[in-house]
């Protein structure tokens, strides 16, 4: 099981960008934040253009006894590509 240390390294903020395989192709960007809250980490991102959905979400410390608020994604369908 994670824990809170696991996610250290994804701390600080993120900016995306790709191509939605579409036609015509959308080119899209994401600028994101992790970051710790107590026994919460924070995501926020928001995306461009407009039609890309902003997010905040918390997942909460699972050292505090809590597997809920977790989520992964297993793949990668836009192509983005991610840098700090």
């Amino acid at each position: 099981m994670p824990t809170m240390k696991d996610f250290e390294r994804l701390i600080g903020a993120w900016h995306g960008e790709g191509e939605i395989p579409a036609q015509p192709p959308m080119k899209v960007s994401s600028d994101a934040t992790i970051e710790r809250f107590g026994d919460f980490i924070l995501f926020r991102s928001v995306g461009h253009p407009a039609e890309m959905p902003d997010e905040t979400s918390a997942s909460m410390n699972w050292n505090a006894g809590s597997e809920s608020g977790t989520s992964l994604n297993d793949g990668n369908p836009a192509g983005l590509t991610c840098s700090r």
